[in-house]
């Protein structure tokens, strides 16, 4: 999920188009405003409390997963079938199915690595 909203307005602040999802009711009531406090990127990112389910992957260039554990495995189908064959997917904390992606790179900084994966490398 979006957590506290560092990465999606990160983001925004960038320039790019940030689209965060966020579970937990009262973690994306924070994201939301802390973005209307900032006002000057908002028309840079889009909230949606919600599941990735629902979320139409082929959208995105470069996804950013702040996931559960248990999510992992089938958020691995889901990234395998419908990201662009192009994107650039990193995982925090927990790496993708092993079964499904090869772990690119690992950055490990403190208590949550990144793991990078390529579409079209994989």
């Amino acid at each position: 999920g979006s957590g506290d909203g560092r990465v999606v307005i990160a983001a925004a602040k960038q320039g790019y188009l940030a689209h965060g999802i966020e579970l937990k009711h009262l973690a994306s009531i924070v994201l939301k405003v802390k973005i209307c406090v900032i006002r000057h990127f908002q028309q840079n990112k889009v909230l949606q409390k919600g599941f990735y389910g629902s979320m139409i992957l082929s959208r995105y260039n470069t996804i950013i997963i702040f996931g559960g554990e248990g999510m992992m495995t089938d958020l691995s189908s889901k990234l395998k079938t419908e990201a662009r064959p192009s994107a650039d997917i990193v995982s925090c904390r927990f790496p993708l199915d092993d079964n499904v992606w090869e772990v690119k790179k690992t950055i490990e900084d403190g208590p949550n690595p990144l793991f990078v994966y390529k579409q079209d490398d994989s």
